[in-house]
């Protein structure tokens, strides 16, 4: 990871981190953690029945197409919001 995206990373979670008291900041980040272990032990779920039901390099695709759709529909987003 290059210096100039780190840069930019660590102060948004400062602000994130910031948004909760002092008392609550380690709770808030562990809640947090928490939601990102749930979704994706439920993308693992959702992959093997998918990979049951259509077979494996099949869902493999599907997943590499939902991925790259989502992503490209956050950067569109994103640019829009920001005028970059």
């Amino acid at each position: 990871m290059d210096s100039g995206r780190r840069g930019r990373r660590v102060p948004a979670r400062r602000r994130r981190g910031l948004r909760a008291g002092p008392a609550t900041r380690a709770r808030a980040f562990g809640l947090a953690q928490s939601g990102l272990y749930a979704v994706q032990g439920l993308g693992i779920l959702a992959g093997r029945a998918a990979a049951q039901a259509i077979g494996a390099p099949l869902a493999v695709g599907l997943a590499g197409l939902i991925g790259v759709t989502a992503a490209t529909m956050l950067a569109v987003s994103w640019t829009q919001l920001h005028g970059h």
